[in-house]
């Protein structure tokens, strides 16, 4: 049986969590040092297919981005890149944000030679903060995070100088397939550019890892075409896993290891054992042995509980966000276009996998770090995040040496926080972003409510909250909880009123108010009181008591031009309008009464919803009323709309009438009622009177179809093009609508135009009473 092939993700994106080279914008070959946002500066890329000059300076008498909005290009670009630089003002940068010629406004860098750059994934984690990372710009040894740290990938360049490479070995054969395990460098960058985020020097060049400084050791698992086979990858793991301390072979040589790379697989729960999955058993072999391995979630926007080693319970698996400043926010641009797009600051990368098999984020998107011949680039995906994570753990090991690697997850999953755009999450987990700043500091706990504002309506009822505590480095103490604030009478509950240990990092607090307590919004103070040193912490939220209740319009039921009926069936569209004075809509619910029968709900809405299509058969009467809820849960009155009878009269109805020898009949399947009546010379006439609010022409429409001109109660209203470029049989071609019922006669005149496709059909008339 042929071996699958493991091929590292930039190299063949549908199949590993590796990262992307990145096309469609330069990324220079040499270290950019000390790079910051310069003030005012911008660099912006204009859409493929663009003219550069023809944009700037206008065309054909269109006034360019140079007239339009006083913008003074300093360079303009038309061969590496395409678009131009300028000094602008905040106006200018939202106007060329919005201009269809243009595809990125990004922020012009200052470069220099004379510091390092702190890549801004390695700030968005605090790892300047932090003081076991002792960043300070001087490469120090004793400074060095004193931590090993095994990079499983394509190879490391050995004499990087913003690297501490001390060894490694090598499981990919040659093209002779022999496998020279002092061939450990770097067969492709991927490996290089990891290594960097987990430890490069703290030393004025380059950049600056996680870990700064920490010992690599590069684990060679794929080939110089950047393929891998099972057999390397276990071959790496087994060999990190041979590597004991000197000192005491009962521990690791090396504590983390690092695998940025993913296989489609899942999880047996049983290290492997009942689904023969080799590369699961002896990862389990190896955490047993002591190592930490930190691993990616995948890169393919979907479940990461598919991809393995992601999937298994023993590692830490992490996705990626967007964090472009370091900062939370949103604010940062994008510095680089990867994996089909620039993605959004802050939030989930488009590209990452995700699932409660997720343990962390970090920053993924657009990572700069080093690259081998001794440079740096941007890179993404989730191999970029796992390093960051894989750093943090070195900073932890080399505080707490005798941390298991479960204690060790624990510890920076405790020490995470939700200072990102959580909301854009792909499932309901809420994942922890990385935050190492206490590692080697104080263990203190911060507090925190995932939804800060909670509300309960005039009835009384509870709201719950959800309490977040972030440990600080390592700290498993006692936290005991409170709360204070509350309105009279109300009570308050915690699912877990004292929270124990590294792993009791959330809890429900449910407050419950009693039926007629004074509305208005009530501050509330949640207290954590340690049972160490730490002391308390507290977050702050709000209770709102709304007696408000939402207010609706009365549905009202049309009939759309440019629908399609089905065979038996008309499609109606439904409307209202709904608002809510106090804590604002929570929901909306659509009730119907069918031939005077008994209302039942049939749907319900987002509370931006404000109509909904509904297909109604002729012959049968409908009512339809709507009813919202607020936040608070106050239920409003419903408002009931007008009975809705469609009335179908097909074309060979006698309440037609044709004037005109010309009319022909055409039996066709598709029809509404099984054929149409045609004709295709001007002087042909229909006319329908009916009794109703609402009066639908149905057509077939298509590239043989003409022109008719359409008359309501004596006046032309609307010429109608029965033109189109496929055939679409029962199309609502004309409707009008009156605010109350009447009687009212609808007349199709055929123009007989255009020339080559003069054909008018009427295949029914639809009245809505």
């Amino acid at each position: 049986m042929a071996r699958s092939p493991l091929v590292p993700r930039h190299a063949l994106p549908t199949l590993l969590a590796l990262g992307v080279a990145l096309t469609g914008i330069a990324v220079p070959a040499e270290p950019v040092r000390g790079a910051e946002a310069a003030p005012g500066r911008y660099i912006v890329v204009l859409k493929e297919g663009t003219d550069v000059r023809s944009a700037i300076q206008g065309d054909g008498g269109r006034p360019g981005l140079q007239q339009r909005l006083a913008i003074r290009p300093t360079h303009t670009y038309a061969h590496a890149l395409r678009g131009f630089a300028a000094a602008l003002d905040a106006d200018q940068v939202r106007a060329l944000e919005a201009d269809p010629s243009v595809a990125l406004v990004a922020p012009d860098l200052e470069v220099t030679l004379e510091d390092q750059q702190t890549p801004a994934g390695i700030r968005r984690v605090k790892a300047p903060q932090s003081p076991a990372a002792k960043i300070d710009g001087v490469d120090k040894h004793p400074d060095r995070v004193d931590a090993d740290v095994a990079v499983i990938d394509t190879g490391v360049q050995g004499d990087h100088p913003d690297l501490n490479v001390v060894g490694g070995v090598n499981c990919a054969p040659n093209s002779e397939g022999i496998v020279d395990p002092t061939k450990w460098g770097d067969v492709d960058g991927h490996g290089t550019h990891v290594a960097g985020t987990i430890g490069a020097l703290d030393d004025t060049q380059g950049v600056v890892g996680v870990a700064p400084g920490a010992r690599i050791w590069s684990v060679r698992v794929f080939d110089w075409t950047a393929k891998g086979y099972l057999s390397w990858i276990i071959c790496g793991v087994d060999w990190v896993t041979a590597q004991r301390d000197p000192a005491d072979p009962s521990k690791p040589l090396i504590e983390v290891a690092n695998m940025s790379l993913s296989t489609p697989g899942s999880d047996d729960n049983a290290c492997g054992t009942t689904n023969d999955d080799l590369e699961h058993q002896a990862i389990c072999r190896a955490v047993a042995a002591g190592t930490t391995y930190v691993v990616a979630a995948g890169n393919q926007s979907t479940w990461a509980s598919t991809r393995v080693p992601a999937a298994y319970d023993e590692v830490m698996t992490v996705g990626a966000i967007a964090d472009f400043d370091g900062l939370p926010g949103g604010l940062g641009k994008s510095p680089c276009y990867s994996w089909g797009g620039y993605d959004t600051d802050d939030t989930y990368a488009d590209f990452s996998n995700y699932g409660k098999d997720v343990d962390l984020m970090a920053p993924g998107k657009c990572v700069w770090s080093t690259y081998p011949g001794s440079t740096y680039k941007f890179l993404s995906g989730t191999s970029m995040a796992t390093p960051t994570v894989a750093g943090g753990a070195a900073l932890y090991k080399a505080t707490h040496p005798e941390a298991s690697p479960a204690e060790v997850q624990a510890a920076l999953v405790a020490g995470g926080n939700h200072d990102w755009d959580t909301a854009t999450e792909r499932d309901s987990y809420r994942t922890r972003l990385m935050n190492v700043e206490t590692f080697g500091g104080g263990a203190g706990f911060t507090l925190w409510l995932d939804r800060q504002d909670g509300a309960v309506g005039a009835s009384g009822g509870t709201a719950t909250y959800t309490v977040q505590v972030a440990r600080g480095d390592g700290n498993g103490e006692d936290i005991a909880l409170s709360v204070s604030g509350l309105p009279a009478g109300a009570t308050a509950a915690f699912a877990n009123p004292v929270l124990s240990g590294l792993a009791a990092i959330n809890t429900t607090l449910g407050v419950t108010v009693p039926a007629g307590t004074t509305s208005g919004v009530y501050p509330l103070t949640i207290k954590g009181a340690g049972s160490g040193q730490e002391g308390e912490n507290a977050a702050e939220g709000s209770l709102t008591v709304d007696g408000t209740a939402p207010v609706v319009t009365a549905p009202v039921g049309r009939i759309t031009t440019g629908s399609t009926l089905r065979e038996t069936a008309v499609p109606v569209n439904v409307r209202w309008s709904a608002r809510d004075e106090g804590t604002g809509l929570s929901k909306l619910e659509l009730r119907l009464s069918k031939d005077g029968g008994e209302w039942r709900t049939v749907d319900t809405f987002a509370p931006a919803t404000t109509s909904s299509v509904r297909w109604l058969t002729p012959g049968h009467r409908y009512r339809y009323q709507i009813r919202a809820t607020d936040v608070a849960g106050n239920t409003g009155d419903s408002a009931i709309g007008s009975t809705l009878a469609p009335v179908a009269r097909q074309s060979s109805s006698s309440a037609i009438r044709y004037s005109g020898a010309g009319w022909k009949n055409a039996y066709v399947t598709s029809a509404y009622g099984g054929g149409t009546k045609y004709a295709s010379s001007s002087g042909h006439r229909a006319t329908f009177t009916f009794t109703g609010r609402q009066v639908a022409w149905i057509a077939p429409q298509n590239y043989t179809r003409g022109k008719a001109d359409v008359y309501v109660d004596g006046l032309r209203v609307a010429t109608v093009d029965l033109y189109r470029s496929s055939y679409a049989p029962r199309r609502v071609v004309f409707s009008r609508a009156w605010a109350q019922s009447g009687t009212h006669t609808l007349e199709i005149r055929v123009l007989g135009t255009p020339s080559g496709r003069p054909r008018v059909d009427i295949d029914a008339f639809i009245v809505l009473r």
